[in-house]
């Protein structure tokens, strides 16, 4: 199985950074997400991110049909990273799914984030069988 949680290295002021290895790791095309949904693109940013408000954001995620190309902004640590993987498959296959399951109908952004904590507790790690776990868990079905 290809794990979500991607190497890191620390830069000389202490900052978790994505390790040159990644890259040969991460491989999103095997990365189901649940039912036909698929982490198809994961890229990590230098640059700042933003939302569609022009707010500070820790990542994006674009859904085309039920696949994800997600960007992550880099030197997040290891707990960081998990819980934006979380947040951001959470939101995404809330968009994307046809039937959305009532436990996150009304989530706003607040709530996608206390889950995302709360599913990197419960299940560990973000890693494909991990957000499926959670996935199954807020009640989505395949379709």
């Amino acid at each position: 199985m290809v794990r979500l949680r991607v190497p890191l290295s620390r830069n000389p002021s202490g900052r978790a950074v994505l390790a040159d290895e990644a890259v040969a790791i991460w491989n999103p095309i095997h990365s189901k997400v649940y039912g036909s949904a698929a982490i198809v693109h994961l890229e990590f940013a230098v640059e700042p991110l933003v939302d569609a408000m022009g707010r500070s954001a820790l990542a994006q995620t674009r859904i085309i049909g039920r696949e994800f190309h997600l960007t992550i902004l880099s030197g997040l640590s290891d707990k960081e990273t998990s819980v934006t993987l979380y947040h951001e498959i959470l939101e995404a296959m809330t968009v994307a799914a046809s039937e959305v399951p009532a436990s996150v109908r009304d989530f706003n952004e607040d709530d996608f984030e206390r889950a995302a904590y709360e599913a990197d507790e419960r299940f560990g790690p973000a890693s494909p069988e991990n957000m499926n776990s959670m996935l199954q868990f807020y009640g989505f079905r395949e379709e």
